[in-house]
């Protein structure tokens, strides 16, 4: 067998990341039959007012930067219909990364971009756009928030669950319409 030399430091350095994978397997260990026991499958429906009768259901591109950067920490609704309108929001939607990814293309001439923002929740909550319908007097967007029920071992982490996409342009009023959904955990 081959006997290697190493400086202290290398020692050190390869203490400390055998130290890092055993705490890293304590941690997979301890909470992956916790995470493995939720239950995503039974939800309960969300409940969204019903839609006119004369709708068109339009067409969206998620973007998911969005999603990424935390930093809406207030629950919002956005509708932005112009470049200056999307940087502002960019910044403070992506402030918590580093460097920022650029935003995305967007004719704003034809289209708008619609967003959702939840805020400062606790772990094991989401937001996505479940539909986008164009009537005669407005546009909706169905928003369906997702809660894990208390019976699910979550981590103590805060999240800012925000979600945003790109529509065809209207001048008509956006409305938001809220449908919430909770996973159970045995």
């Amino acid at each position: 067998m081959k006997r290697v030399n190493r400086s202290s430091g290398q020692r050190a350095n390869l203490r400390g990341s055998r130290a890092h994978l055993a705490l890293a397997g304590r941690f997979l260990l301890t909470f992956a039959p916790l995470l493995a026991a939720c239950d995503p499958g039974e939800k309960a429906e969300a409940n969204w007012p019903s839609l006119p009768s004369e709708v068109i259901r339009l067409e969206y591109t998620i973007i998911p930067e969005i999603s990424w950067g935390g930093g809406i920490t207030e629950r919002r609704r956005f509708v932005l219909r112009s470049r200056e309108e999307l940087s502002l929001f960019w910044r403070q939607a992506l402030s918590g990364i580093s460097p920022q990814p650029e935003p995305p293309a967007v004719d704003f001439s034809r289209q708008m971009i619609v967003v959702s923002a939840m805020g400062i929740q606790d772990g094991g909550t989401g937001v996505s756009i479940e539909g986008v319908y164009e009537t005669a007097e407005n546009l909706i967007v169905h928003v369906l928030e997702t809660h894990s029920s208390r019976t699910c071992p979550l981590p103590a982490v805060n999240s800012a669950p925000a979600v945003g996409a790109i529509v065809s342009r209207t001048g008509v009023e956006v409305e938001f319409r809220d449908g919430s959904r909770t996973h159970s955990c045995p």
